[in-house]
């Protein structure tokens, strides 16, 4: 009984150590661990969206050149 206890209490604490110890971020193309400081994978060459960017989120509009060729 005490042994499965302990077993019980040991494989929470891996499991809490785990989610709760703040991991890099990896490259959801290969995996591999990202430099912070960099957009680009040096590993697959995978380009980041940086969500510190707030025009990376697509709610901004690019800047429109009139283009009367059009038109519109």
């Amino acid at each position: 009984m005490l042994l499965s206890t302990a077993f019980a209490a040991l494989l929470l604490l891996v499991v809490a150590v785990f989610y709760l110890v703040p991991q890099r971020r990896r490259c959801p193309g290969c995996g591999a661990r990202r430099d912070p400081g960099s957009p680009l994978c040096t590993e697959c060459g995978w380009i980041h969206d940086d969500p510190e960017d707030p025009g990376a989120d697509g709610e901004s509009e690019p800047d429109m050149v009139a283009e009367p060729w059009r038109g519109e």
